[in-house]
């Protein structure tokens, strides 16, 4: 039967950076909601925005992970939201 939710990931920013208690900044092209979960290119949850700073036109994001990311890994990678939506029925 499948999923009754379709699931779909938006491009949201590029990780910059991380500081050395781990939180991880992201240059975001539009302001997403505080707690909104954040995801990799692959699908991966790779933690929460706990804020948003800078302005309107050019906002940046303070991501928490939800377990110690490698710099190398993620700094100049695409973040994503994962937006569900309803299926319709036929």
């Amino acid at each position: 039967m499948g999923s009754f939710y379709n699931d779909t990931l938006h491009e949201i920013g590029r990780i910059l950076h991380i500081s050395r208690s781990n939180l991880i900044l992201a240059k975001v092209k539009v302001p997403s909601r505080i707690g909104s979960f954040v995801y990799l290119k692959d699908g991966r949850k790779l933690g929460e925005i706990i804020d948003i700073f800078g302005p309107i036109s050019s906002p940046y994001a303070l991501i928490k992970p939800f377990k110690k990311t490698n710099e190398n890994e993620v700094v100049g990678a695409s973040v994503y939201l994962r937006e569900l939506s309803r299926r319709r029925r036929k």
